[in-house]
């Protein structure tokens, strides 16, 4: 799919980076849109991002929060005693 962009100014800046960079125009707008996305996503916040991957977590996993008696049993196991 072609783009025809009218704004002069993004057509220079775009020319001037071809000519320092010496990347393909193309490549050198896929940097800068993903750069731009990627700041897009880091401001979602970290829990809001990681919530899918919880919640199959969440269904496929019992969790049982560890008392200290569990921690000393491991340790002790471990430790073969």
């Amino acid at each position: 799919m072609a783009y025809h962009i009218k704004d002069e100014a993004v057509l220079q800046a775009l020319e001037q980076l071809h000519k320092r960079r010496g990347l393909p125009k193309a490549e050198i707008l896929r940097r800068v849109l993903k750069h731009e996305l990627d700041g897009e996503i880091e401001k979602v916040p970290v829990r809001e991002r990681l919530a899918p991957l919880l919640a199959k977590v969440a269904a496929v996993a019992t969790i049982k929060p560890a008392t200290w008696e569990d921690d000393k049993r491991l340790s002790d196991e471990l430790w073969g005693e």
